[in-house]
């Protein structure tokens, strides 16, 4: 029984890593868009084009997290999924990414592109009107976000998620709400 219950916990383990969506957001999972970066990079690579990764975070996402139950903060987090899955076009993908941050796949795209397209993103979550219950002290949540592209910034998924992290806290410290 011991060796049944250690294989069936490996099998659950890869069944998670191979998962494509989170159930409850709809959104691509963590995994699978490393996957795909990857997979983004190298043909960029290959063919002589950029392509772009953007992480988005939710501002003061800890104090929401403080101040909410957990069904609240799984709503924000849903409803900041949708507004980012209307700010997508085509190859473009949105993941989960971890606490309060989402990943933003841009194949194809520049930099100066893919803040176009952040920078529409951002907007859509500045504009969009939260239901009472989830705002703090009356404010909506908003967003900001940190890109990188390949092979400016880097030319493996660690390198451009590093990137992505690093000019998403330089938001985060200049008051957030934008696309650095």
């Amino acid at each position: 029984i011991g060796d049944l219950s250690k294989s069936l916990n490996l099998l659950s383990g890869k069944i998670e890593e191979l998962k494509v969506m989170d159930e409850d957001t709809k959104l691509y999972t963590r995994n699978f868009i490393m996957r795909q970066l990857k997979e983004e990079i190298d043909r960029g690579m290959l063919y002589h084009r950029p392509s772009s990764f953007a992480l988005f975070g939710i501002d003061n996402f800890k104090e929401y997290e403080s101040m909410q139950d957990e069904k609240l903060i799984f709503e924000i987090i849903g409803l900041i999924g949708n507004i980012l899955m209307g700010g997508i076009e085509g190859i473009d993908k949105v993941a989960l990414f971890d606490d309060g941050k989402f990943a933003v796949l841009i194949p194809e795209s520049n930099k100066k592109e893919a803040y176009r397209i952040a920078e529409d993103m951002r907007k859509g979550v500045e504009k969009f009107r939260f239901p009472l219950k989830v705002r703090i002290q009356g404010r909506n949540p908003t967003v900001s976000a940190g890109l990188s592209e390949n092979p400016i910034d880097g030319v493996t998924v660690e390198e451009l998620v590093d990137k992505a992290k690093k000019s998403l806290d330089a938001a985060f410290e200049s008051g957030g709400n934008k696309v650095v």
